[in-house]
């Protein structure tokens, strides 16, 4: 399984993420991945690990090609309140949580 499936997989189960993105390892929930600045990109809650610009935790967009080592974790999440998938201003969402 690639990276791109390994993060619909854990969107769709909601499933938390650990993975490596620009040599830092993080730990994340995944919200939707789509196209942002016409590259394809993950938007995420980053909730511990490490990051080069801190404040976690933080809503991050990663981007696809930079992401590494990926592993789903057995842990769920719940979506968090203030995710707003229109203030992400993402193109095209591909794959994504969405409130009921």
């Amino acid at each position: 399984m690639n990276v791109k499936e390994k993060l619909f997989q854990a969107i769709n189960a909601r499933n938390t993420i650990e993975c490596s993105y620009h040599e830092k390892k993080r730990f994340i929930e995944p919200y939707h991945f789509g196209i942002l600045g016409g590259e394809e990109q993950l938007h995420c809650f980053q909730y511990a690990g490490e990051s080069e610009s801190g404040g976690i935790p933080q809503w991050r967009n990663l981007k696809l090609q930079d992401i590494r080592s990926i592993r789903i974790l057995d842990s769920h999440f719940l979506i968090r309140e203030s995710y707003h998938p229109e203030n992400a201003h993402y193109s095209f969402i591909e794959n994504g949580i969405y409130r009921r």
